[in-house]
């Protein structure tokens, strides 16, 4: 049997900040290659959470995402992430649950399982395995799950390796941290999919793949889904005063860190209060376009 994994789609048709182009054009473009793709192969596809950016969306949008998903005869299967969930929480009443209630995919839930692939979306713990042939045993969930940390103080993650030391799994399929890669123990692999879309400008490098996993020998084969050219679908001007907020921020830290004398202005006072209270990239460089105006 064939599978096909892809990673977070975070459906929408609004655009990002700082997307040039057609975003929800480019979304479904992307959408329509995983689904032709997995047809070709004859391949089940297993999508690991945040189908949706959002639970709030137009019957617009629904009825488009339906029409894609019984266009042809596949088979679907997913888990619900935090971003499918009305307040984090509740699968009712979200278009990732009323995709399952007409049958246009098979949403696991409450660890349920489906062609020997378990379930275990947001919030939801990790069981064992409930069948015991020799079939190869598949989880699909979303939860934060790392090679290496994100950022230096991340915390709420589950280190790859370790998870598959622990579990029963031959191969978990997870979704949430937006960063393609595969982890390999044992014999057991787990593949992290990553984002579809590139929606902000710290993924300009990010290529989105899919992976055609084959459980007959536990072979598979990586595919990068097309995209254009950042310049074509990034205002990159914003890319460069980025990154000179955050060489400013590196330069200061790397200051503290070499005991520099700093003069007790109130720009050093600022950027001292950064340091110290761990403050957020994002604020950051609110911040610090502030001090610039």
């Amino acid at each position: 049997m064939r599978f096909l994994l892809t990673g977070d789609w975070h459906i929408t048709d609004s655009t990002p900040k700082n997307r040039i182009d057609n975003y929800p054009e480019a979304l479904f473009n992307k959408i329509n290659w995983i689904l032709e793709t997995a047809d070709r192969y004859n391949a089940t596809v297993l999508q690991p959470g945040d189908l949706f950016d959002s639970p709030k969306i137009s019957f617009d949008l629904f009825v488009k995402v339906f029409n894609l998903l019984t266009i042809t005869p596949l088979n679907f299967i997913a888990v619900a992430g935090q971003h499918d969930l009305r307040y984090h929480t509740s699968i009712e009443n979200s278009p990732i649950f009323a995709l399952h209630q007409v049958s246009a995919l098979h949403l696991l839930m409450g660890n349920s399982y489906c062609r020997h692939c378990t379930g275990a979306g947001w919030g939801e713990g990790i069981p064992k395995p409930t069948y015991n042939d020799d079939y190869p045993k598949i989880l699909l969930t979303h939860r934060m799950i790392v090679d290496d940390k994100l950022w230096a103080e991340q915390e709420g993650h589950t280190f790859a390796r370790n998870l598959l030391r622990k579990t029963e799994y031959d191969i978990i399929v997870s979704g949430d941290n937006h960063k393609f890669f595969i982890e390999e123990y044992k014999g057991k692999y787990l593949f992290n999919m990553g984002s579809l879309m590139r929606s902000n400008i710290g993924q300009i490098e990010h290529q989105p793949k899919v992976v055609i996993f084959n459980t007959n020998d536990k072979s598979y084969e990586v595919l990068d889904v097309p995209i254009e050219s950042a310049e074509k679908v990034f205002r990159l001007e914003k890319v460069e005063k980025q990154k000179e907020a955050d060489e400013k921020i590196k330069a200061f830290v790397e200051g503290l860190q070499e005991d520099r004398e700093i003069g007790l202005d109130f720009e050093s006072n600022i950027l001292s209060a950064i340091v110290k209270n761990k403050v957020s990239e994002s604020i950051k460089r609110i911040i610090l376009k502030a001090m610039e105006e």
